[in-house]
């Protein structure tokens, strides 16, 4: 076992696969250690309360996000890593699908909110700043991708460093001023985003074929599969924040604040399993046969396995020390949480690598009605456990459905691999 690692990290070295890894990690890394130092000026200010208003806030903003993106986030890599001459027109319909749908969604959003507010409380300029924000934010996560798709890794990462140290400088200003609030943030956050938008565009007019055109042919090839890609992540998202809000129903915002910082602890802990993923979809896609694609999930399964039992044991070791240096002692009845966890970050590493694996391919229609199934599990199980465990209930229900995903995910990958003629449809 130790001789095949060592053959393939060998083999690793010298890819550009790796260079690209090392790049995005170094930038994931300053942004990680920028968004800490944001988090917990935010969080020490604001408190638990005001951590967990400004948590339901981004989350309601995302959610709006994850509704209207179609499924183009995922095809702009497809369709792009397959033919770079397409960009101009895979531009128009980003512009197009993230202004207009965002727009909806934000309306929606608001209108939701307005009809129940008891779902994520907020006032009205933050729910109006929140409204605002999703177009924008819907608009970014689709140019990002693109540039994934064009293999302009490097532009990738200067915009995720533009965003987040954007967001640091405003932060430490108000700070300094003694202007912080929940609206304060949420709308700097809405500020970074524009910044960073407007960057990518100008970056992909100049060096990708000029003026974006609005090509309707194109969108209507992309929407199946970028259809079937946008249930299957509204569904995966759902699952990772639902629990959020069922905490703040069935128990109180101190607690969803709680919460929040244990699930924010380990989306910090993903950054490097994230960074990988990241990059191997359009590596994979990119790729002419069925072998060559599955040499490069086997030897990253085994590499960032054994990476990820590692980061997950020093993270459980320290969880405790951690939270109490980095947010204070207020919140220490996070760390049982993230304790648990911490299985949902090594699944989530796993299941990243096979659903790119599977989607460099196609996407089984299977996939929204499991997860349809997997969100009904999620939703019955929380009501029994979050009034009887706290937090940690809900921490439970998430690796029950991280484990049904993995399982998911890997049948397809043993039919793929095992068949080689096996053809995706259901």
């Amino acid at each position: 076992m130790r001789a095949r690692f060592e053959q393939v990290r060998s083999h690793l070295a010298g890819s550009q696969f790796l260079r690209k890894f090392l790049q995005t990690f170094s930038t994931r890394v300053l942004v990680m250690a920028i968004g800490m130092v944001t988090s917990i000026i935010v969080t020490r200010i604001l408190g638990p309360e005001g951590r967990g208003a400004f948590a339901l806030a981004m989350a309601t903003g995302a959610v709006g996000v994850q509704l209207g993106n179609l499924g183009l986030h995922t095809a702009n890599i497809f369709y792009a890593a397959k033919d770079p001459a397409k960009t101009p027109s895979l531009l128009g319909n980003t512009l197009l699908v993230g202004l207009g749908m965002g727009a909806v969604m934000g309306v929606g959003v608001f209108g939701a909110l307005t009809w129940w507010p008891d779902l994520a409380p907020m006032t009205p300029t933050l729910l109006m700043t929140v409204m605002i924000w999703i177009p924008f934010g819907l608009v970014h996560l689709l140019l990002q991708n693109l540039l994934l798709g064009v293999h302009a890794v490097s532009i990738y990462n200067r915009n995720e460093r533009l965003f987040s140290g954007s967001i640091f400088f405003l932060v430490a200003v108000a700070a300094v001023m003694g202007r912080v609030a929940v609206e304060v943030v949420v709308a700097f956050n809405l500020l970074a985003t524009v910044l960073v938008v407007v960057t990518a565009v100008r970056h992909l007019i100049h060096h990708y074929g000029g003026a974006p055109r609005i090509d309707l042919g194109m969108l209507k090839g992309q929407l199946p599969y970028g259809l079937k890609s946008w249930l299957g992540s509204l569904v995966g998202f759902l699952l990772l924040r639902i629990d959020l809000f069922m905490i703040n129903l069935l128990l109180d915002t101190t607690q969803a604040g709680l919460y929040a910082v244990a699930v924010a602890m380990g989306d910090l802990l993903f950054m490097v399993p994230s960074v990988m993923i990241t990059l191997f979809f359009p590596e994979v896609t990119s790729k002419p046969d069925r072998i060559s694609k599955w040499r490069i999930l086997r030897r990253l399964l085994l590499v960032f396995s054994v990476m990820m039992i590692g980061l997950c044991l020093v993270a459980g070791l320290l969880a405790e020390p951690v939270l109490n240096l980095l947010y204070g002692d207020a919140f220490l009845p996070s760390a049982p949480a993230f304790l648990i966890l911490l299985a949902t970050v090594f699944g989530r590493s796993i299941i990243g690598l096979l659903a790119g694996f599977i989607g460099s391919f196609d996407i089984p229609r299977s996939g929204p009605l499991f997860g349809v199934a997997l969100l009904l599990v999620n939703y019955w199980l929380n009501l029994q456990l979050i009034p009887l465990m706290g937090i940690e209930g809900a921490a439970l229900t998430s690796v029950v459905c991280i484990i049904f995903q993995v399982a998911y995910n890997a049948f397809y990958v043993f039919l793929l691999v095992r068949f080689p003629n096996y053809v995706i449809r259901w």
